[in-house]
């Protein structure tokens, strides 16, 4: 009988514990791996919240924020992907740790603030504090110490899966909702803005907070509607960023009692706004919402919906 054998014949109690363990990782690094590709598939269904969220920290541009939160979308699948392939897992568990590191070092920076908005970790349907989602890394961080002598796969398939699914993790989010600064859409007429113009200013509750003087966004919304609220917030940051606060006038159209929790919603509450039936709202803002006007000395000069705000117009028009 070979020594192996021999020491396997005597030491039998040893091996279920052996395999348990074995077990045991692999539960848990599939498991990791589920956690990041939900995290992605959550993202990419929210993933307008998720831009305006990294659009929110003022760091990059509106059109930097949609490229950045389509990669995010797509690194966090690619390495759950190859996390539960066990691809070049040596390499791997450092990429991972380093993700998680990052990641959880701006939760903390958000917990200094005293932040406790969603933090998008999971995108519109699971909101987290970033409270709760440190917690939700420190125990991944756990769990890849687990694994983390796991030996890599010795599948002979692994490259073409890795290409693969990194073709497929790469494109998914830009296809399924490409940013909107690549799109053509389609624009209001020159004169169907000028008749919105005119009904904007012949309408007594506009006009008592429009200027027929200087240049301001006028930002029509329904307080029920979730691109208003989306657009809302994407346009209170761009007034932030570019310095135009006091230049931003809200018409609101629906169950007044709801406006205070849009303003709240939306951080919208510092600027100035009124309310109009739903007839005299459609008949400036057009048949679909939001509606947003630049207005220039009592001109409307351009028009834009949630899809087509563009931050170089609006910084080119308000540094006028």
């Amino acid at each position: 009988m070979r020594p192996a054998d021999n020491w396997l014949t005597e030491n039998k109690h040893f091996l279920p514990v052996a395999s348990y363990m074995k077990l045991a990782r692999e539960i848990v690094r599939v498991l990791i791996g589920l956690v990041f590709i939900t995290s992605a598939v959550l993202k990419l269904i929210s993933v307008d919240a998720f831009e305006i969220y990294i659009f929110s920290h003022q760091w990059f541009s509106l059109s930097v924020s949609s490229i950045l939160a389509r990669t995010i979308i797509s690194v966090e699948a690619l390495l759950g992907l190859l996390l539960i392939a066990r691809w070049e897992f040596k390499t791997l568990r450092w990429i991972t740790a380093f993700i998680l590191l990052s990641f959880s070092l701006l939760l903390l920076w958000k917990i200094i603030q005293h932040d406790t908005e969603n933090c998008q970790c999971f995108g519109s349907a699971l909101p987290m504090t970033p409270a709760t989602s440190l917690w939700k890394n420190v125990a991944l961080g756990l769990g890849l110490f687990f694994i983390w002598k796991t030996p890599n796969s010795n599948w002979k398939y692994q490259a073409s899966y890795a290409l693969f699914v990194g073709v497929f993790a790469l494109a998914t989010p830009s296809i399924a909702s490409p940013p909107d600064f690549l799109m053509q859409y389609p624009t209001m007429p020159e004169n169907t803005m000028a008749e919105a113009g005119k009904r904007l200013f012949a309408d007594p509750d506009a006009a008592a907070v429009i200027p027929n003087q200087g240049n301001y966004v006028v930002c029509m919304f329904s307080v029920d509607c979730h691109y208003c609220k989306q657009a809302a917030e994407k346009m209170d940051i761009l007034a932030k960023r570019h310095h135009f606060e006091s230049q931003v006038r809200i018409i609101f159209a629906g169950e007044t009692m709801l406006i205070p929790t849009f303003q709240r919603e939306t951080h919208t509450t510092q600027y100035t706004y009124t309310w109009m039936p739903m007839r005299r709202f459609f008949g400036i803002a057009g048949p679909s919402v939001p509606s947003i006007y630049l207005v220039e000395n009592g001109q409307v000069k351009q028009h834009f919906h949630f899809r087509n705000i563009d931050e170089n117009t609006l910084a080119q028009f308000f540094s006028k």
